[in-house]
């Protein structure tokens, strides 16, 4: 790779210049530069500075960014398919329409970043801060967020399809409308998040953490909810379909117009469930609260 400075670098863009591929750029300065559409396929930028820099459209893929300082930097439309960004800093940063598939983006620091229909399918943000970052719409299938936190964050009408969330960190996270179909979400906390209308069937949520959570109007179909902590939640116009929710803690949870044909609740202190009509529902009837034990 050829080496090159920050002024070389920045002079040769100034005139015309947009391929800088394969380069080495590690460590060098660039704050707030303007190298809007470059090309940095496959570049060295190992804790390159690119703080409040303008890199919209540029072209990363494969590109080293690991350790990188890319605060408040402008990536709207910038494509990091298949980059290494591993503890990169990219807090405030815009990343409007990025392109990150298959992007290795371990412990990233996305706080209040702005990925509104970002792609970042595959990627990996095993614990990543997405702390009130907005990815409004993004597109995440399969990718791996585990003991990623996303508290306050927003992934209204995001795709997670298949994504992998075990022990992920969600309080007050907006998920309505948003696609978590056959994702797994083992011993997360969704404490008082938002999943109105959110598509969760066949998902695995075992031992997770829904305390106070809002999924009117959810599909859990098929979910398995094994061991999960439901206290206070709003399942009213929920679908609960052969759902499992054997061993859950159900104290004041809404289940009004749930549907819960199919669904198991072996272990189930039924009681504790406000507005259920369970028939159909396969249940235990020596577990329920008010029965008599023998």
């Amino acid at each position: 790779m050829s080496e090159l400075s920050a002024t070389e670098l920045l002079t040769r863009y100034a005139k015309g210049e947009r391929n800088f591929q394969l380069a080495d750029l590690s460590g060098l300065n660039l704050s707030r530069a303007h190298l809007t559409g470059s090309d940095f396929t496959g570049v060295d930028l190992t804790s390159a500075n690119f703080h409040q820099a303008d890199i919209r459209e540029t072209l990363l893929n494969t590109a080293t960014l690991a350790h990188a300082d890319l605060r408040q930097a402008d990536l709207q439309r910038a494509s990091l398919t298949a980059a290494d960004l591993s503890n990169a800093n990219l807090s405030e940063a815009d990343l409007c329409e990025a392109i990150l598939i298959i992007a290795d983006l371990i412990a990233v620091n996305f706080a209040y970043a702005h990925l509104p229909l970002a792609d970042l399918s595959g990627a990996n943000l095993t614990k990543a801060s997405l702390r009130q970052a907005s990815l409004f719409r993004a597109t995440l299938t399969e990718a791996i967020l585990i003991e990623a936190d996303l508290s306050q964050a927003n992934l209204s009408q995001a795709n997670l399809f298949h994504a992998n969330l075990n022990m992920a960190r969600l309080p007050e996270c907006d998920l309505r409308d948003t696609n978590l179909s056959q994702s797994d979400m083992m011993m997360a906390d969704f404490t008082r998040a938002r999943l109105a209308r959110a598509t969760l069937a066949e998902a695995n949520i075992r031992f997770a953490n829904l305390t106070s959570a809002d999924l009117r109007g959810a599909d859990l179909s098929g979910t398995n909810l094994t061991g999960a902590n439901l206290t206070g939640a709003d399942f009213s116009g929920a679908n609960l379909e052969a759902a499992n929710l054997t061993r859950a803690t159900v104290a004041g949870a809404d289940f009004s117009g749930a549907k819960l044909a199919g669904a198991r609740m072996a272990q189930v202190q039924l009681a504790g469930m406000l507005n259920a009509r369970l028939d159909g529902a396969i249940a235990e009837a020596a577990k329920v609260e008010t029965s008599i034990s023998l």
